[in-house]
Formats: structure tokens, C-alpha cells, sequence
């Protein structure tokens, strides 16, 4: 059976009574205040994990334009590639008697 006795769950909860008159006994009315609990403390700890959350999305948006620009800089750097093999690749039709394997001639 229940004692009537207000006790926390947490050591960190903190209660107090809002009525003198009901610490002396008088019988509360409806809609009266008869505790208050302080929730400073899991309103700072919600803040503070928010403000967790905003760094990790932070890091994410940093992450994923990190990984934007190194994907734009692959797509340079691999037509480049293309363009080089390509002109090579003309260079030899043009001129047949060359091969990499053909020492070049420097003038």
C-alpha cells in the first residue's frame, strides 16, 4: 500500500512542495499545484545532446562534400586519362612508324 511518501527515482531528481498548507496536512483542491519537479538538470542534458547531435550532422555535411569534391576530382583526373590514351592513340595512327617501344627523337 502506498505511503504517501514522495520519493525519486534517481538521485539526481529533485522535488519540492509548492503549498505550505499542504505540508501541514490541509487536503489539496483540484487543479492546485502540489509539487514541482526540477528538470534544470535533464533540460541541460537535452540541450547538450542536441547540441551533439548538430556537431555529428555537422561532421556528416563536412564528410559528404569532402567525398563530393574527391568524386568531381576522380571524374577530372580519369578523362584526363581518357584524353591522354586517346591522343596517343592518334598520334600513333598518324604517324605508324612510332611505337612506344621506338626510342623518341630529340631535335
Amino acid at each position: 500500500m502506498p505511503s504517501g511518501r514522495l520519493r525519486c527515482w534517481r538521485p539526481t531528481c529533485s522535488a519540492r512542495f509548492r503549498s505550505p498548507s499542504l505540508l501541514r496536512g490541509s487536503l489539496a483542491r483540484e487543479k492546485d499545484l502540489v509539487i514541482e519537479f526540477d528538470d534544470s538538470e535533464r533540460q541541460a542534458a537535452l540541450e547538450e545532446a542536441r547540441l551533439g547531435v548538430q556537431q555529428v550532422d555537422e561532421q556528416i555535411k563536412q564528410v559528404k562534400a569532402t567525398q563530393a569534391i574527391q568524386a568531381s576530382q576522380d571524374t577530372v583526373d580519369l578523362l584526363t586519362a581518357r584524353y591522354t590514351v586517346r591522343r596517343a592513340e592518334l598520334n600513333v595512327q598518324q604517324n605508324p612508324s612510332w611505337t612506344p617501344s621506338t626510342p623518341r627523337r630529340t631535335s
